[in-house]
Order: C-alpha cells, then structure tokens, then sequence
C-alpha cells in the first residue's frame, strides 16, 4: 500500500488537487452566499453570475487539465470546447444579452470550425499511413513466405549472398568509388534473381 503512494508523482498529485479543488469550487457559492432553495436570482447580481458562470468555470478547468496532461494527437480538438465555453462564460459578463448560451455556438464557428476541419483532416491522413503501412507488411510477409517457399533448397546461396551485402554496406566508399559501389551492388542483385 505504500508502494503505491511511493509511485505518485508530484504532477499527478497537482492534477488530483486541480480536480478536487475546482469540484468543490463549483458549490462555493452555496458556502459564500446564503441563499433559500426557492429564491429567484437576480442575473446581474454577484450571486447571478456565480451561479450562471460556475459550470462553465468548471468545464472550462476540466478541459483545460486534459489538454495539457494528453499526449494525444487529437488533443488540440479540445480547444474546440474550451473556445465555446469561453464565448459562453464571456456572455455571461455582457449587461446588454438577456439570453446567455444562444449564439455563442455561431460565434465560435471561425475558430472552432479549423481546427474541427484540421482533426479531420489528420485523422483521415493517419487512417490512410496507417492501412499503407499495414498493407505494406502484409505484401512484405506474403513475398517473403512466396520467395522462401520457392527456394528452399537453396538456403546456403541466400546466406552467402547476404553475407556478401553486408560486406558490401560495411566499407567505406569514397565519392569517387561509389560508381564501383553501385555497380557491385547491381552485380549481387543479379546473383539474387538467379537463384
């Protein structure tokens, strides 16, 4: 048991705290200001906008931990919720909108729409690398398995060949031998196809 609070690191105990301390946090108002359970709230007062504003103070925070605790690639599309919940919090400190969490989903669409389109676009871009890559290998092991199949018998001249290809990347060739370097090269690819 103490071996595992022996493994905490001191950041994982700030995130612990972070989290615990922006939960309590959301019923600070309940602690600061007296208020009865049928009591109407006035939006303009300081208790209004701590009501009003509370939840989206918490999201705000909770966002703001995961962003920068993931390693994730994806991780910059949660700036997509931190950017409307901020539009979000702002109206709440704006005197002339009678209405908080109407437009604000518009209004963030110039930068939240990018990034949304960005994500999209890098996800579709790795879904592709990563079926190339998986294809790849699968040729590759599937050519490999053909070209052993089909020589078999032959196991001492594909170990001489490999043992003259190492030889070969082994030296150092100058500038001016690399001419020789191919050519010996060309001549051990043609030693293979005859096998």
């Amino acid at each position: 048991m103490i071996n595992r609070f022996k493994n905490f690191k001191l950041k994982e105990l700030l995130i612990i705290v972070l989290i615990l301390g922006f939960t309590f946090g959301y019923y600070l108002d309940s602690f600061v200001f007296d208020l009865d359970d049928g009591e109407e709230l006035d939006f303009y007062s300081i208790e209004g906008i701590f009501h009003y504003s509370k939840m989206k103070i918490l999201i705000i925070a909770f966002c703001l931990i995961w962003y920068f605790t993931s390693k994730n690639w994806w991780r910059y599309s949660i700036l997509v919720i931190i950017t409307i919940e901020l539009m979000k919090l702002f109206s709440t400190f704006n005197p002339n909108q009678s209405n908080v969490d109407d437009f604000e989903y518009f209004i963030t669409l110039p930068i939240t729409l990018p990034i949304i389109l960005i994500m999209i676009f890098i996800s579709h871009k790795i879904n592709q690398y990563n079926l190339a890559k998986q294809v790849r290998s699968e040729i590759d092991n599937e050519i490999n398995e053909a070209f052993f199949t089909m020589n078999k018998g032959k196991k001492q001249e594909l170990d001489n060949l490999q043992k003259k290809f190492i030889e070969l990347k082994s030296e150092n060739f100058s500038e001016e031998e690399s001419i020789e370097y191919l050519r010996n090269l060309i001549k051990l690819r043609d030693e293979f196809y005859e096998i």
